[in-house]
């Protein structure tokens, strides 16, 4: 059964990577069939990869807790359900780099980079190693080669033939697929990792992203990938950036709004990053972060795993997880608004269109 309609439990790795003369920090979320969390075996499978980017706050004293430099483990809310269903997620440290957009993307890079060589269990994001071999070109290649070449199992080779071997400069397979994910101007790092096409990328979401920087727009719109847009009606700045995009975004692509939520309220419960003046901090939204986590993987699930079938409005039937719409009650202050243009889709609402469940009351629409 898919992961995606059976979750497992997850684990964390918390990792060094080096840079330059330097290294930074990175917290990696994975499929696991262990309760416990921290560093426990991961889950047999191949899985794409997905790098998140958290948000710049170094500027902001109104929100705690002070030490920046552990914003990276701090989006677990989001995150960890796409370990549970079938990803594994490495989420950088970026506190340092984020001013530099260029900067910001040259570090998601080298953690894609690291993960895929040098992560202990990264033969999890890479596709099985054997490919099909040309029968002449075998032939015509040393003996020894050859004989490396045809290294399969014999029941394997008496099964597949002897068309099939390794290829040697991928030991590991080629890697799985990658989408990238970011928060405010970590979703701007985001775009530029895309645009640069120094690693192929699937997808692109952006959460409450600051889309203030023009080479990070041109990123974005020329990389022509899917994208995945969410903000919140409280933050109006970010949330502007989705009207302004729309047009320029290449098809398929999704956008949300979450009523009620602003800048940095996408942490469920509290020990994550809230503002400091709260005596007890509570999410803006009791379900705001829940509804983002389904959205993200649902978009992530529909593009890196070519899942088309997938809604277009990416929450409930017929997704095949639990029935979320039914969250947004409309009696209840928590509310979405969800538009898309997704030629693929099969929805009886239509492949370009838009929805919104719960008691809807913000002066913002599409």
């Amino acid at each position: 059964m898919s992961s995606y309609y059976n979750p497992s439990p997850y684990g964390i790795n918390d990792v060094t990577i080096p840079e330059g003369s330097g290294s930074f920090g990175a917290r990696i979320y994975y499929p696991s069939d262990e309760m416990e969390v921290r560093d426990v075996p991961y889950r047999d499978g191949i899985y794409p990869l997905v790098a998140f980017a958290h948000g710049e706050r170094a500027s902001d004293r109104s929100l705690c807790p002070p030490d920046v430099t552990a914003d990276y483990k701090k989006w677990g809310a989001v995150l960890h359900l796409l370990a549970r269903c079938g990803f594994v997620v490495i989420s950088p440290a970026m506190d340092d780099v984020l001013n530099d957009t260029t900067q910001a993307a040259v570090r998601m890079e080298t953690a894609i980079a690291w993960a895929r060589s040098s992560w202990p269990s990264r033969q999890i994001i890479h596709q099985p190693p054997v490919f099909y071999l040309d029968p002449d070109g075998v032939l015509a290649q040393a003996p020894e080669q050859k004989q490396e070449s045809l290294s399969l199992n014999p029941s394997h080779l008496a099964r597949l033939g002897h068309g099939f071997g390794f290829d040697h400069q991928l030991p590991l397979g080629p890697p799985t697929s990658l989408g990238l994910v970011g928060h405010s101007w970590g979703a701007r790092a985001a775009a530029i990792v895309a645009g640069r096409g120094n690693v192929e990328v699937k997808a692109v979401t952006s959460i409450a992203g600051s889309w203030d920087a023009n080479d990070a727009i041109s990123a974005l719109i020329d990389s022509a990938l899917p994208t995945l847009m969410i903000a919140g009606t409280d933050d109006t700045l970010n949330l502007s950036y989705l009207h302004g995009l729309w047009g320029s975004l290449a098809i398929p692509k999704h956008q949300a709004m979450m009523q009620g939520l602003g800048h940095w309220d996408w942490f469920g419960f509290p020990g994550s990053i809230y503002a400091c003046n709260v005596p007890v901090p509570s999410p803006a939204q009791q379900i705001g972060w829940q509804a983002t986590s389904e959205l993200v993987l649902a978009f992530t699930t529909k593009y890196l795993l070519n899942n088309w079938w997938r809604p277009p409005y990416l929450l409930g039937s017929p997704g095949g997880r639990p029935p979320f719409l039914g969250w947004f009650s409309k009696n209840g202050p928590c509310a979405m608004s969800v538009r898309w243009n997704d030629p693929m889709s099969s929805s009886s609402l239509g492949q370009v269109g838009d929805i919104t469940v719960g008691n809807w009351t913000s002066l913002y629409s599409w």
